[in-house]
């Protein structure tokens, strides 16, 4: 994160809860593209207890009661889980786009299939082209 514009608050808040949390945090903001003090300070809210650095000491907020910060606590983990599998399907994704259109290029390489396409079928030989002439997927 040494490139990123985070706040020293946000730093801070972040000696708030174990290592291992710490670098999910830093994941979250990254992914996110969100480094604002008060989106760190909902992460370390939304932190279960047994990942704290003082579990003992009572989540506070001012303006919120321990009902909201237990259901943000919630919300938080159900947020987290969808991120993380939305992450890996667009990791899974982009290798099967790639493959594709790397398949589409070395297709469109051959003259014969070339002809034919263009003969019978313009609309997806137009398609095959503006897939094999993309930059990035």
């Amino acid at each position: 994160m040494k490139d990123k514009h985070i706040s020293p608050p946000a730093i801070r808040l972040l000696k708030k809860v174990s290592g291992m949390r710490q670098i999910e945090i830093a994941e979250m903001v990254v992914t996110a593209n969100n480094f604002f003090t008060g989106y760190a300070e909902a992460l370390v809210l939304g932190t279960a207890k047994d990942q704290l650095v003082n579990p003992d000491e009572p989540k506070k907020k001012k303006g919120m009661s321990a009902e909201d910060i237990a259901r943000m606590e919630s919300e938080m983990e159900s947020l987290e889980r969808d991120l993380k599998m939305a992450s890996d399907n667009y990791t899974e994704n982009m290798f099967t786009l790639q493959t594709a259109q790397t398949y589409v290029k070395n297709l469109l390489k051959n003259a014969k299939v070339v002809r034919y396409l263009n003969a019978n079928h313009a609309e997806i030989y137009s398609e095959f082209k503006t897939i094999a002439a993309a930059e990035s997927v």
